[in-house]
């Protein structure tokens, strides 16, 4: 106890120390910090799913119009060949000169008919009437088979081959110049025809390709649709996806452009020490301020010396003598450190 006491009296105190600086803080409302929290595990959550694939066709099959035109272009592909060959062939046979043999081959009817006729009409002439006649008038005259009648026989006979074969020899030179004409004729038709063919081959090919592109052009119409509806499905699909992502973009969005208030506080960052580092102890203070009033003149009563005494007070009390003042080494050097 006595210990505690005189380090009351007698021991000084650490300055306790001063701020010198501050902070700012600011804080949202709460409110806001609980939306923000909302929204943050919002975005965790989100990032974690896992990758969803798409798992409809991308790209349209083929119609059946664009198979089918892909199969009828393989098939005109050389299509225009049978008619080519033809052309070829009868080209050439109408570029070949004219042989005996193609003659005769367009004089052997004529000569069958024409030329056979011809014999046949003058021999049944002859033996059904020239010859009959001339031996009628001999037999009538009674010279049957006399040396005038084979002499006139003969003559009537030779005559008659004599015509014969004269008709023979003009019938022969119409019947080989109609079967030069025929064959020349034949070799213009077989130009023609393998200018025909020619013709008709690349018609051919060209109408194949036409129909081609026809099919091509329509199954291309049903493609575009159908990928169109795959494409839309896909989109639909991305969509889909991107519609959490949007809605919390949008939540973001909306908070940055709040007007929202801030609640601002002010603390102590930085403290220093007391300039003196220790502040005086009581017993110390006490000697401190009583020298302090002496030495301003204060007395008792609450007068200086300098004040004049009242005459009524100087007679009730004698002035005494004021006894010496004990100095105490240790409350000085106290008052002083302080």
């Amino acid at each position: 106890m006595s210990g505690s006491l005189s380090s009351f009296l007698f021991q000084g105190q650490p300055t306790p120390p001063q701020p010198t600086g501050s902070d700012t803080s600011s804080s949202y409302p709460l409110w806001l910090q609980q939306l923000t929290a909302n929204i943050g595990n919002a975005a965790t959550n989100l990032a974690s799913q896992p990758y969803q694939p798409y798992t409809g066709p991308q790209v349209a099959t083929p119609s059946a119009a664009t198979q089918n035109a892909w199969q009828m272009a393989q098939n005109n592909v050389g299509s225009y060949a049978p008619d080519l060959t033809k052309a070829e062939t009868l080209t050439g046979q109408a570029g070949t000169p004219i042989t005996a043999d193609q003659i005769n081959s367009y004089m052997s009817p004529y000569m069958s008919q024409v030329i056979g006729g011809l014999t046949d009409q003058s021999n049944k002439n002859l033996f059904e009437n020239v010859l009959p006649g001339i031996q009628d008038r001999f037999v009538s005259s009674g010279q049957s088979r006399s040396p005038q009648e084979g002499q006139i026989t003969s003559q009537v006979v030779g005559q008659s081959q004599k015509a014969l074969n004269d008709s023979i020899a003009g019938a022969l030179g119409q019947g080989y110049q109609g079967a030069l004409n025929t064959a020349i004729s034949q070799q213009g038709a077989q130009q023609a025809a393998g200018a025909q063919f020619g013709t008709l081959g690349t018609a051919r090919q060209q109408l194949g390709a036409g129909d081609v592109g026809q099919v091509a052009a329509a199954g291309q119409g049903q493609d575009i649709t159908n990928q169109a509806n795959i494409n839309a499905a896909l989109n639909n699909f991305y969509a889909q996806q991107q519609w959490p992502y949007q809605n919390l973009g949008f939540a973001s969005n909306i908070i940055r452009g709040l007007p929202v208030n801030t609640n601002t506080q002010t603390v102590g960052m930085q403290y220093a020490p007391g300039t003196g580092g220790y502040s005086a102890s009581p017993l110390a203070s006490f000697i401190g301020a009583t020298s302090g009033s002496k030495a301003l003149g204060f007395a008792r009563g609450g007068r200086s010396d300098a004040e004049p005494v009242p005459a009524a007070e100087r007679r009730r009390a004698p002035r005494r003598k004021t006894p010496p003042q004990r100095r105490v080494p240790g409350a000085l050097s106290l008052a002083m450190g302080a």
